[in-house]
């Protein structure tokens, strides 16, 4: 209207509020993308731990996380003087399963043995494959060596049932095991390792030994 002069919006009190909230609304906006974000970043990160800690084959933590977990038993163990068992185990003759079944029954095969072995463990206890058809378990807790004896005798007679395929072919695996106890046999991460490697071969070549003087062998020897 002529001679009507109108007010600038950006001088008047709802100009000044309506700025206040855009800022305000902008200022939150950032904030939520960047809880989301972090938020995401984080989710992704703990899940490329996952993966790069866990074995592809069988889902049983790998050597990287069976690694991190028996540092982190010892330095548990230095403040509370907590014992614990260290197994080591591997499958005998594992090598003529493939060549004569195929990888994919060797497959199938680890996948069986380490269903077993999560079976024959507690709850509170570690289960890992260390590599090919190297497992290795972490019993916590373990004052004397019964609870790693009821341990193995439950793996022993899970192993003394044959593996059964849909094509009707059977395996029976047996394994070979060393135990290393901390810290009665060692307190050091390479001194437990090596114990528990040394008694695995002992193991396996007693085993080797009585197969080929014709005794019988147990499916599971400790």
């Amino acid at each position: 209207l002529a001679g009507v002069e109108f007010p600038n919006i950006n001088n008047t009190a709802d100009a000044a509020i309506g700025e206040f909230i855009h800022v305000t609304v902008a200022y939150l906006s950032m904030i939520v993308m960047i809880v989301f974000y972090e938020r995401s970043n984080l989710a992704y990160r703990k899940k490329l731990l996952e993966v790069a800690q866990q074995d592809d084959l069988t889902a049983l933590p790998n050597r990287t996380a069976f690694y991190a977990r028996l540092k982190a038993m010892l330095d548990s163990a230095k403040t509370t003087r907590t014992p614990f068992t260290l197994i080591y185990i591997d499958l005998d003759n594992f090598k003529p399963i493939n060549d004569d079944y195929g990888h994919a029954i060797g497959d199938r095969v680890l996948k069986v043995f380490a269903d077993r072995l999560r079976k024959s463990v507690r709850q509170q206890d570690f289960v890992c494959r260390l590599a090919g058809d190297e497992f290795a378990i972490l019993l916590s807790e373990t004052i004397d060596s019964r609870i790693a004896g009821l341990v193995m005798d439950r793996l022993g007679r899970q192993m003394q049932q044959p593996i059964n395929f849909r094509n009707g072919q059977s395996v029976s695996i047996a394994a070979s095991t060393g135990m290393a106890y901390y810290p009665h046999d060692a307190t050091s991460l390479e001194a437990l390792l090596h114990v528990a490697d040394e008694r695995m071969y002992d193991n396996k070549r007693e085993t080797r030994h009585l197969s080929t003087s014709g005794h019988a062998t147990a499916p599971m020897s400790n």
